[in-house]
């Protein structure tokens, strides 16, 4: 069975979570009950095993869950399973959920929570930054504004701002607690807002930085300075840390985040699941992909999705992609093909690509070429 924990009997559940608090201060503010969420666990008195989830917008745009305690507890792995597949814990339209645990891999009980579908890894960094100095306003490129995230961005007639950013202030705004204490810093370049950089999850003295530029703002180093004025707000306010998270393929923010001084202390694996059976398996296809483990990736593709006909334009890309790392040209062209044939003309993603290497300088692979370039050029859109 699987039971809702009020949240006065929140610190019930508390020492199950401690190691991930260490690093994940989403599990603190809810706990603290100072962000929104929900913790479910075995015994509504004495718990063993806890699930705890959150989310970052809205709930129904994704759910962050967190897992801890005692990974054996079949009885409540089963339980969850059932909950999150029939949606009953979750919102009816998440399509997807993160699933951070404590021990990491669950001790190999998360096939049981995730089934029918396999859990996909995905490798994380986390940072830790605890004092700050920097000339960042020195940065500021001209014709570029830094200012402090407030409601009145929600009305203002002549500022440009982000859905994501709109969806950020009226959840702000939407939470009561006044212990909730989140922010954020963005820059603005004539009547838009263009990069932002938000402090999350505040709670203990404790927040998460959290950044984004806009497509065509980026190179401009908008995301460190916006990120430098968060970050110094904070320390001088209000936090003793700041935690920074992102995905280990995640080169950007990696780099923005060693520029700023931030320390590296820890690696680990978040797991995730999304619900659209087809987008799931291409997911599980791209993570065997970046691992170099071809044949999985293969093996799933060939198995679960090529007889498909309402396969994204992608999962033709990773399908030769895959075929090419396994030394199969024959394979490779035809989905290479497949992908000229529904208009594809993201040539230099192809040309760039490790494991087309040993095919650049063939006929058949400049013939392709040219047909996709041509299709390029007259619209390539079908």
């Amino acid at each position: 069975m699987i039971y809702k924990l009020d949240p006065s009997n929140y610190e019930r559940a508390r020492s199950l979570f401690n190691a991930l608090e260490e690093y994940q201060p989403m599990c603190s503010a809810v706990l603290e009950g100072v962000y929104p969420g929900k913790v479910f666990v075995d015994d509504l008195n004495h718990p063993r095993t806890a699930f705890i989830t959150t989310f970052i917008s809205s709930e129904d745009d994704g759910v962050w869950g967190f897992l801890a305690g005692e990974p054996s507890n079949e009885v409540f792995n089963k339980a969850l399973n059932k909950d999150i597949r029939n949606r009953e814990i979750i919102s009816a339209k998440a399509p997807v959920v993160f699933l951070t645990c404590y021990p990491e891999d669950w001790y190999g009980q998360l096939p049981v929570v995730f089934h029918p579908q396999q859990p996909i890894p995905m490798l994380r960094r986390h940072y830790e930054c605890y004092e700050f100095a920097s000339d960042w306003r020195s940065d500021v490129p001209d014709g570029y504004e830094i200012r402090q995230l407030d409601e009145t961005f929600l009305t203002h007639p002549e500022l440009k701002v982000p859905d994501e950013i709109i969806k950020m202030l009226k959840k702000w705004r939407s939470i009561s607690d006044p212990r909730f204490v989140d922010f954020g810093f963005v820059c603005i370049h004539g009547d838009r807002i263009v990069s932002w950089a938000t402090m999350d999850f505040i709670s203990g003295g404790v927040g998460e930085a959290g950044i984004f530029t806009l497509e065509g703002y980026r190179r401009r180093g908008l995301a460190t300075v916006v990120t430098a004025a968060a970050v110094e707000h904070g320390l001088s306010h209000e936090l003793s840390k700041v935690n920074w998270t992102c995905i280990e393929s995640n080169i950007a923010s990696i780099r923005t985040a060693e520029k700023l001084g931030f320390n590296r202390k820890r690696d680990y694996r978040m797991y995730y699941m999304i619900f659209d059976e087809v987008e799931h398996l291409g997911n599980l296809v791209y993570s065997y992909l970046q691992k170099r483990q071809y044949r999985e990736a293969v093996d799933i593709f060939e198995k679960s999705l090529a007889l498909r006909d309402d396969l994204p334009i992608w999962a033709y890309y990773d399908a030769a992609r895959g075929w090419a790392g396994l030394g199969n040209g024959e394979m490779m062209f035809a989905y290479l093909n497949k992908l000229a044939e529904r208009g594809w003309t993201e040539v230099e993603s192809l040309v760039g690509c490790k494991e087309f290497e040993p095919w650049l300088e063939t006929s058949e692979w400049i013939s392709l070429m040219q047909r996709m370039r041509g299709d390029m050029q007259g619209g390539g859109e079908r």
